[in-house]
């Protein structure tokens, strides 16, 4: 028998996920990214390479060609609008250089962003030059717990653990209209799957850089469709579908007025500690319910679907019995 509670693919039980990640520690167009993240409600993942952040306390970025130092990257990333992923430390080719300096590239630079940016986890990789092999995934699977890593195309919601270290892209490129792009975020709807972005600058900086009027437009388009697209970062996408992947849900119905839920997780909380969404089947006699676990307290209402009563509300795993109440 189906228990009567589940957890959704994705959160807020969206049908797709678009996740904008920036690659090379472009402080410049970063800071062009994070005025629209914050005129679209948006958010995205900087990929960053730590020896393209200037060393020196020097703030004028005309004079550093548009790159920032470690306290403008902190106070950026401090804002709310990205979160961190790893771009190794100083760019190369992982399949050119030896074990001892992949050790360094891969795992001494995610624990050099973790110092640098105190309260990220840094759970992500983004290989440059997308090369990889046996080895390199080795290394990367040590620390991480995705990869950037794939070829263009989209994701599923469900990654094989081959899968969650060969994520699949789409590129921003000089040449790409507004229109090239926002048929991604089609597709991801469609396809019901994950999209992955990847840029690195606007206007001239960079790799193959889009005009910016054509990231804006691109960005108005992804916040227009947030009704059924979840606009997470990198880092958390992948701990809402990890955590998916490993937990587990059971239904008690105590009487005729109270459910008793149980969300629990075999994976470790001070990495994957963000919220799912869950979905319980209730009476269709209930209108409102009132949830508790932990020292939440929140009121939710009861929707009717294909005749069943349902609510839909958040919890985190392994926080405890989560209480569900009528409240007629």
């Amino acid at each position: 028998m189906n228990d009567i509670s589940t957890i959704c693919n994705l959160k807020d039980d969206k049908s797709c996920a678009v996740t904008f990640t920036t690659d090379d520690a472009l402080y410049r167009s970063c800071l062009f990214y994070r005025s629209k993240f914050e005129e679209y409600g948006l958010r995205g993942t900087v990929a960053i390479t730590a020896d393209f952040v200037c060393p020196s306390t020097n703030s004028d970025i005309t004079e550093n060609n548009g790159y920032g130092n470690w306290e403008q990257w902190k106070a950026l990333v401090d804002k709310g609008y990205f979160d961190v992923a790893n771009h190794t430390k100083s760019h190369p080719s992982l399949d050119k250089i030896s074990a001892e300096q992949l050790e360094v590239e891969v795992n001494a630079a995610r624990e050099l962003l973790q110092a640098k940016f105190p309260g990220q986890k840094v759970l992500c990789m983004a290989n440059p030059f997308v090369v990889t092999n046996d080895t390199i995934d080795a290394v990367i699977r040590q620390q991480h717990f995705s990869a950037r890593n794939g070829q263009s195309g989209y994701n599923s919601l469900s990654p094989t653990m081959e899968e969650w270290y060969h994520l699949n892209y789409q590129i921003a490129l000089s040449h790409l209209t507004a229109e090239d792009m926002n048929a991604w975020i089609d597709t991801a709807i469609d396809k019901q799957s994950w999209l992955i972005e990847m840029w690195h600058g606007v206007d001239g900086q960079g790799w193959e850089p889009p005009a910016s009027a054509e990231c804006d437009r691109h960005l108005e388009y992804l916040s227009n469709h947030l009704e059924k697209v979840w606009n997470g970062t990198m880092g958390e996408v992948t701990q809402y579908l990890w955590q998916k992947q490993h937990s587990s849900i059971k239904t008690m119905v105590q009487d005729a007025s109270e459910i008793h839920v149980y969300l629990n997780t075999t994976l470790d909380a001070s990495l994957f500690d963000y919220p799912l969404t869950l979905k319980t089947i209730v009476p269709p006699s209930w209108k409102w319910v009132r949830i508790f676990y932990g020292n939440r307290d929140e009121i939710c209402p009861v929707t009717i679907k294909d005749g069943e009563g349902q609510i839909i509300y958040s919890a985190k795993p392994n926080s405890g019995k989560i209480v569900i109440k009528d409240m007629e």
